[in-house]
């Protein structure tokens, strides 16, 4: 496999992405290590690039960043851009100045694909489904037992698109514009013309006849309701599993966050319209914290830059029955839970490079319901112009086993309205969004040791003045929610004394708080006397009794790890 550039030709399955990682690593191993995190529920490996300079300090002494993609099944735009984001890193430090300067002070973890058992059956078979490739919440003999339509390959092509039967009593009509296209009948519509009903492309269990019933799902898990922090049970929110984090790959993601307490900011990638998604999941803006809000939109803005996405409320604007939103997913529990801010980066946006417009221009999260004909036109044109028509099944004659003659045909979403179609338009879209998570990792905090000195005040003894500072925009506690759950721990400096040196004032450990970052003076006013806020003055006096030295370090736990030594003579 080639490093010298990326491959966007096409997506790469669990065998493909296993040997790009482990080839990169392998050239870049003062870089990179590879970490398989967990197991999932078919026994494949979790894979996690943790990408430093390592000259420079373990990863675990560095404030640390989180990616990740393809946490369900459908979207594996998510992994390619994660993968691309590992490439970049590595091919580019020690030739781009901004790269170079984040892997010598931080550490990123990158994990391309959570849901490795539910990607490779997307990518090797016709299957569309969104998340975790199990029978869920029925067992396979329950499942087996229901009755109704379930998706599957009728015709034999290779994808599965949707059925049409015709139905005096049909909810849909042919388009007068465009053959393809179906829109929806109007109320005024009564008799007199061809109506059709329209099915998803499948089989039907148990089929005695008569009204085709929709089966329920066979794989109803969904890995992202089932993270703790804000977790309901399956009656609430459908997918959510037996209890929070029952999964192995939710699993395998908390205890690696739970051991790498470091992590100070995440993007989390999935490909559902043109939008970079921030908290809340299931309440409104008023009942957050205003300086943590503050923080999510001043943080969200330069990703909108970025990408041209715009940054939305979860809750308030991606959130299409308010009284039944989201629960469980990953970036709610690292907020609520860890305190720290993430961003679910929705890549790929089919309808806005149609011209129908951006997320917000054409409705929101009601387009799909509100889609008028002319999107559709809009859509088809586009297909015809950029693809060839590729990704729209003509509509066609089948003798189907269980109903007989149906016409299938219609959109083939896998990589249209799903993911970008691959070659440059996957280039395209991993290139539009890859720098945000590096932009906002380049905000963490960066705790320094600026100025340290030895000064001898008597006989043998010496006062060591040490100056430390966070150098980072942000705090080193991240977000006031941290704090209020107790999620992070204080700044500390300690000094290690040599065979010689005893310490006559002073605790050889030192608590100092969190120290600000320059986000905090965005809400202050500049007045004289406004304290620093991210400096603080340590001081300790030893007694030396040979010429020796002494060690200073600085831990944060989001902000890393300095250290300084000082001759005593």
């Amino acid at each position: 496999m080639s490093l010298d550039t990326f491959d966007f030709s096409h997506y790469y399955t669990y065998e493909e992405l296993t040997s790009f990682l482990k080839s990169i690593q392998e050239k870049y191993k003062n870089l990179a290590k590879l970490h398989s995190i967990g197991k999932s529920a078919e026994g494949r490996d979790i894979w996690l690039m943790e990408i430093t300079n390592f000259k420079t300090g373990p990863g675990k002494d560095k404030s640390g960043y989180y990616i990740d993609g393809n946490l369900h099944a459908s979207e594996v735009a998510g992994s390619m851009v994660c993968l691309y984001t590992i490439w970049y890193l590595l091919t580019r430090y020690g030739k781009d100045v901004f790269v170079t300067e984040l892997l010598d002070t931080r550490v990123f973890y990158i994990l391309p694909r959570v849901d490795v058992d539910g990607a490779e059956i997307f990518l090797t078979t016709p299957q569309i489904f969104y998340s975790a490739a199990r029978f869920y919440p029925l067992s396979e003999d329950e499942w087996r037992r229901m009755e109704g339509l379930y998706p599957e390959d009728v015709d034999g092509d290779g994808c599965i698109t949707q059925m049409r039967i015709r139905d005096a009593n049909g909810d849909w009509k042919i388009s007068e514009k465009d053959p393809r296209l179906l829109v929806k009948r109007g109320p005024l519509e009564s008799g007199g013309g061809t109506y059709y009903k329209v099915y998803v492309e499948g089989l039907i269990l148990n089929y005695q006849g008569g009204e085709v019933k929709i089966a329920p799902p066979r794989y109803g898990m969904n890995l992202n309701r089932n993270f703790p922090g804000d977790w309901v049970p399956e009656n609430v929110q459908p997918g959510s599993g037996v209890v929070p984090a029952s999964e192995p790959e939710v699993r395998a993601i908390i205890d690696f966050w739970l051991s790498h307490p470091n992590i100070g900011g995440l993007v989390t990638y999935h490909t559902h319209g043109g939008a970079i998604v921030r908290a809340f999941d299931n309440k409104p803006d008023s009942e957050f914290i205003e300086k943590d809000l503050i923080l999510f939109k001043t943080i969200g803005a330069i990703g909108t830059e970025i990408t041209g996405y715009p940054c939305v409320s979860s809750f308030e604007e991606f959130t299409r029955d308010k009284k039944k939103p989201r629960h469980g997913c990953l970036d709610s529990w690292t907020y609520i839970s860890r305190g720290i801010p993430g961003f679910c980066v929705e890549m790929w946006d089919l309808a806005g490079r149609a011209g129908i417009g951006g997320f917000r221009e054409r409705g929101g999260v009601n387009f799909r319901l509100e889609a008028k004909e002319e999107d559709g036109l809009k859509a088809l044109r586009w297909l015809d112009k950029e693809l060839g028509g590729k990704g729209f099944v003509n509509w066609h004659l089948v003798k189907h086993p269980q109903l007989g003659d149906v016409e299938i045909g219609g959109w083939d979403i896998k990589f249209t309205w799903r993911n970008p179609p691959p070659g440059r338009f996957l280039e395209d879209e991993c290139k539009k969004v890859f720098m945000f998570p590096l932009k906002h990792a380049s905000l963490l905090p960066l705790v320094r040791i600026t100025n340290a000195k030895a000064v001898k005040v008597a006989h043998e003894v010496f006062k060591i003045e040490v100056t430390i500072e966070n150098l980072g925009f942000l705090p080193t506690n991240i977000s006031e929610q941290a704090i209020q759950v107790n999620a992070v721990k204080p700044v500390i400096a300690y000094i290690e004394l040599n065979e010689g040196v005893s310490l006559l004032i002073g605790r050889e450990w030192i608590e100092i708080g969190h120290l600000k970052g320059r986000f905090d003076k965005l809400l202050e006013l500049p007045t004289p006397a406004t304290e620093e806020g991210n400096k603080k003055k340590v001081e300790w006096i030893v007694k030396a009794t040979q010429a020796t030295k002494v060690k200073v370090v600085v831990y944060s736990e989001k902000g890393g790890r300095d250290a300084k030594e000082l001759e005593l003579e």
